[in-house]
C-alpha cells in the first residue's frame, strides 16, 4: 500500500512533478481510428462513423438530418458548417455532427374586442421549432364574447392546441354580448318595455331599457323587485349582464255576507291569509256548514249552489251565501265503474249508518286493472279513504284499465331500443329490449327490473318497470417513468386505474423504434391482470437507438393505451442536479452517458457509465486534455461537484479544506445515486480493485497503465487531479478516481493510475478526484 499522501502535501508534490515530466509514448502504427457521434442523438447520422485508415488518407465525412432536423455544425476535431467535408487522416480524430430543430412563425390576428394568451408547451423561441405544440387561449373583452378561430384553427373549443408543423396563422373572433331581460309578474297584470337604444330579442351589452307595470282589474300595482327595486313605475335599467324583474301586484277588497236557515253555523276560511268579513279581489274563501245535533246539511244558496261541504268561493265581487240545514237519516251506497270492488271497514253495521259514523273505504282493483278516483260524495283518488256518514251518501268507486310505463336507463356509453315502442303498455304485453353499444363500448349485463346479460331480451310487462343496460368501456392506463436502464434492457411501470367496468384480462408494455404510438402489433411485454400497478420489463433493445414505450390494458371492450414515453437504449442522462452541477450555467446541465456491461470477475452484469460524471463527450485517447471530458471532480463524502479548465475552479473561492466527514460517502451526498436513481453508486474498492487485475480478455486493465485503461471496458483517460490546496495537477497524464470507503479520519480509499503504472490506494478527503458510477 502506498502511502496516503496522494493529494497535496509537500511529498505528492514531488512525486507528481516525476510523474507528470514523463510523457506518453509515441504512437509507432501509421494508422488512425475516427469515432463520430450526433446530438442530440435522434437528429440524425453520421458516416461514416467509426473507422480506422492510414495516414495521409482523405475521407468524406457526411451528416444526414432526419424528418424535422436540420444539420447545424461540426464539433470536435471537425469544425465548420460544411456538410460533406474532405478530411486528411494525420492523427486519431472524435468529431460530432450538431443538429437543429426546424423552426416556423405564429401570425395571430383579432377580430373584435379580445385577445389571445399563448402557452407554450414545449420550449418557445422567437418561432417555434417544428412540433412545438401552443396552447392558444381567446380572452373576451368586457361585453364582448369569443366566437371561433379561423384560418389554420377552426371551431369553438377554447383553449384549443396548435401544432407547429409549418408556418401558421389564427384568427380570433370576438362579438358584442347579448343579455336576456326576465320579466315576470306577482299578481294579476304585466310589464311593457320600451327600448330606449338599439332594440334586439336579447338586448346588446349597456341597452337601455323602460319597462311600465300596468296592473288588472281589481289590482294595483306595488313595488318591484329581483334587479329593479322601489316603487317607480315607469322606470329604466341599464342591460350590462343577465337581468331579471318582477312586478307586485296586489288586490282591492270585497265583503262577503253569509246567512243561515235551519239550525247550524258557517265557519270562514280565508285560504291564504286569517279569516275576515273583507276580502282581496279574487281570494278564495272556504265555507264550512256546521249543522246543529240532529241536523244535517242539505245544500248552499245565493251566490253559492249544490251540496259540496266545505266549498270554496272566489271574491270577485261583494257576495251573499245561505246555508240550508234540514234534519237527519242517511244510507251509504257504493257503486263501481269498472273491474274491481270496496271493501267497508267500520265498528257497528254496514250499509246503512248512524250519524257521525266513518266509514274506511277501500278500492281494490282486479288484475290489469287500477284504482282511478272516487266519484260522488268522495272525491281524489286517496285509496284507502274515510267518509263520515253525516247523510245519505252515494260514491263511486271508478276503475281503468291499467297501463304501464317501461322506462329506459343506460350506464356507460350505448343506448336501449324497445320494440314495440309505445308510450305506455297494458297488462301482458311482450315487449323486446336490446341493447346497442357505443363503437369503444360492450354490453355488459341489465339492471333495474330485469337481471341477466341476454341480448336482446323478451320480457311480459305486469307492472311499471325501470330497466337499466349496463356498458363496459376501455380501461384507463398510465404510463410511467422508465427504470433501471442496461445495455439492452429497461423497465417500465404502468398504472390500470379504471377498468371501464370489465375486467382486465392483460396488461402491460408495448414498444417500437419507428411509431411514436406502439400498439400490440409491436413488441410487448404483459404483466398480470387486474387493476392496480405493475412493472414490465423491455428486452433485446439495440443501444444507442430511440425507443417509443406506453402501456396497454386490454378487457372486453377493447385495448386502452398510456402515454408515449421516449428513451435511448442502453444510455442514461441527468439534466441539472442541485447541491452537485458546478453552477446553474446551461453549460453544466443535460449530460448523457453511455451504459457498458462488465464481465470479470467480481464485476460480472455489473453496469457503468463510460465516461466521467459530468463529462460532455467521447475521450479521444488516454492522454486526452480536454477540460469539458474530464468531467467533474469531488471532495470525499461531498455532493458539490468542482468544473476545472486548466486555469480556474467553479465554484470559484474558497477550496474547502478541514472538514472531512469520518465515515464512508453518506447515500445522500452520492452524486451517482442523484443523478441516476437509488440503484447507482460509487465503486467500492473492492469493485475498482477487480477492475485493475481483470485481464484485457474480460476487458479490464491487467494492473497496466494508463493506456492499459484507456483500451479497457471503461476507456479511461488522464482526466487529473485537483489538489489539497484546490490546483489542478496530472491532467493528460495520469488520474485518480475515488470509491465510496474511507481508509481513516483523514483519507479515502481511491484507485490510481499513471502513464507508467496504476494501484489501490488512499488520499486525503480534502482533495478532489472525478467519479465513475455502478450499479448492479
Amino acid at each position: 500500500m502506498r502511502t496516503a499522501t496522494r493529494f497535496g502535501y509537500g511529498a505528492l508534490l514531488s512525486i507528481f512533478a516525476i510523474i507528470f515530466s514523463i510523457s506518453c509514448s509515441s504512437n509507432s502504427s501509421n494508422r488512425y481510428s475516427i469515432e463520430g457521434s450526433v446530438t442530440p442523438s435522434e437528429a440524425g447520422s453520421v458516416t461514416p462513423i467509426t473507422g480506422e485508415y492510414d495516414e495521409g488518407t482523405d475521407i468524406e465525412v457526411r451528416a444526414a438530418a432526419n424528418d424535422t432536423w436540420i444539420f447545424s455544425s461540426w464539433e470536435g476535431d471537425i469544425s465548420g458548417t460544411e456538410n460533406p467535408i474532405v478530411v486528411t487522416i494525420e492523427s486519431d480524430m472524435v468529431f460530432t455532427a450538431v443538429f437543429e430543430k426546424l423552426q416556423y412563425p405564429l401570425e395571430i390576428t383579432i377580430d373584435g374586442g379580445g385577445r389571445v394568451e399563448e402557452d407554450i408547451i414545449q420550449s418557445k423561441k422567437t418561432d417555434y421549432e417544428i412540433g412545438t405544440e401552443v396552447e392558444l387561449n381567446a380572452v373576451a373583452d368586457d361585453g364582448w364574447v369569443f366566437v371561433e378561430w379561423r384560418d389554420d384553427l377552426s371551431g369553438n373549443e377554447n383553449p384549443q392546441t396548435l401544432a407547429m408543423d409549418e408556418a401558421k396563422s389564427v384568427t380570433a373572433v370576438f362579438e358584442r354580448k347579448d343579455y336576456p331581460l326576465t320579466v315576470t309578474s306577482q299578481g294579476e297584470g304585466n310589464v311593457t318595455e320600451e327600448i330606449v337604444e338599439e332594440p334586439a330579442k336579447d338586448y346588446q351589452y349597456e341597452t337601455v331599457v323602460k319597462v311600465t307595470a300596468n296592473p288588472a282589474e281589481g289590482w294595483q300595482f306595488a313595488r318591484w323587485e329581483g334587479d329593479i327595486e322601489g316603487t317607480e313605475n315607469p322606470t329604466e335599467i341599464t342591460i350590462d349582464g343577465e337581468k331579471e324583474v318582477t312586478a307586485v301586484f296586489e288586490r282591492g277588497e270585497y265583503e262577503l255576507t253569509v246567512e243561515i236557515t235551519g239550525q247550524g253555523s258557517i265557519d270562514q276560511q280565508l285560504v291564504d291569509e286569517a279569516s275576515k268579513t273583507s276580502y282581496p279581489y279574487e281570494s278564495t274563501i272556504e265555507l264550512t256548514a256546521n249543522p246543529e245535533s240532529g241536523w244535517r246539511f242539505v245544500r248552499w244558496e245565493g251566490d253559492l249552489d249544490g251540496n259540496e261541504n266545505p266549498k270554496e268561493i272566489t271574491m270577485d265581487g261583494d257576495k251573499t251565501v245561505t246555508a240550508v240545514f234540514a234534519d237527519n237519516s242517511f244510507d251509504l251506497d257504493v257503486t263501481i265503474d269498472g273491474e274491481g270492488s270496496v271493501s267497508q271497514e267500520v265498528t257497528g253495521k254496514a250499509k246503512t249508518y248512524e250519524k257521525n259514523t266513518i266509514v274506511e273505504l277501500t278500492a281494490e282493483p282486479d288484475a290489469g286493472w287500477k284504482f282511478e278516483h272516487w266519484e260522488g260524495d268522495l272525491d281524489g283518488d286517496d285509496n284507502p279513504i274515510e267518509i263520515t256518514i253525516d247523510g245519505n251518501k252515494s260514491v263511486a268507486a271508478i276503475f281503468t284499465e291499467a297501463q304501464y310505463d317501461v322506462d329506459l336507463a343506460t350506464e356507460g356509453n350505448g343506448s336501449i331500443n324497445i320494440e314495440p315502442s309505445k308510450d305506455s303498455y297494458s297488462y301482458g304485453d311482450e315487449i323486446e329490449i336490446t341493447a346497442d353499444p357505443d363503437e369503444l363500448a360492450v354490453f355488459k349485463e341489465w339492471g333495474g327490473d330485469l337481471s341477466g346479460d341476454n341480448n336482446p331480451e323478451t320480457v311480459t310487462v305486469t307492472g311499471d318497470m325501470n330497466i337499466i343496460a349496463i356498458f363496459g368501456g376501455r380501461a384507463e392506463v398510465e404510463t410511467n417513468e422508465w427504470s433501471d436502464m442496461r445495455i439492452t434492457s429497461v423497465f417500465i411501470d404502468g398504472t390500470v386505474h379504471d377498468d371501464g367496468g370489465l375486467e382486465v384480462t392483460e396488461r402491460g408494455v408495448c414498444w417500437s423504434t419507428g411509431d411514436e404510438f406502439p400498439n400490440t402489433t409491436d413488441d410487448c411485454a404483459s404483466d398480470g391482470e387486474g387493476l392496480g400497478s405493475f412493472t414490465s420489463k423491455l428486452t433485446g433493445l439495440t443501444q444507442g437507438s430511440t425507443y417509443y414505450a406506453r402501456a396497454y390494458a386490454i378487457n372486453k371492450a377493447g385495448t386502452a393505451f398510456g402515454e408515449t414515453v421516449e428513451l435511448v437504449a442502453g444510455y442514461v442522462s441527468h439534466g441539472f442536479l442541485d447541491g452537485v452541477t458546478p453552477s446553474g450555467d446551461s453549460q453544466f446541465e443535460e449530460r448523457s452517458y453511455r451504459l457498458v456491461e462488465s464481465q470479470w470477475k467480481g464485476g460480472v452484469d455489473k453496469i457503468w457509465i463510460e465516461r466521467n460524471l459530468g463529462s460532455t463527450g467521447a475521450v479521444k485517447n488516454e492522454v486526452d486534455s480536454d477540460d469539458g471530458r474530464a468531467g467533474w471532480f469531488f471532495q470525499f463524502n461531498k455532493r458539490q461537484g468542482y468544473y476545472h479548465d486548466g486555469s480556474s475552479r467553479i465554484p470559484g473561492g474558497g477550496w474547502p479544506i478541514g472538514e472531512e466527514k469520518n465515515s464512508d460517502w453518506d447515500i445522500e451526498n452520492d452524486p451517482c445515486r442523484m443523478a441516476f436513481g437509488s440503484k447507482w453508486h460509487i465503486p467500492g474498492s473492492d469493485e475498482w480493485a477487480d477492475f485493475l487485475s481483470a485481464p484485457k480478455s474480460d476487458d479490464g486493465m491487467a494492473h497496466g497503465n494508463l493506456s492499459d485503461a484507456f483500451d479497457s471496458l471503461l476507456r479511461i483517460h488522464g482526466a487529473g487531479v485537483i489538489t489539497t490546496s484546490g490546483n489542478l495537477n496530472g491532467r493528460g497524464s495520469s488520474v485518480i478516481y475515488w470509491s465510496n470507503e474511507e481508509a481513516d479520519s483523514e483519507n479515502g480509499e481511491m484507485i490510481w493510475i499513471t502513464n507508467s503504472d496504476s494501484v489501490m490506494d488512499v488520499g486525503a478527503k480534502s482533495g478532489g478526484a472525478p467519479l465513475r458510477c455502478v450499479k448492479d
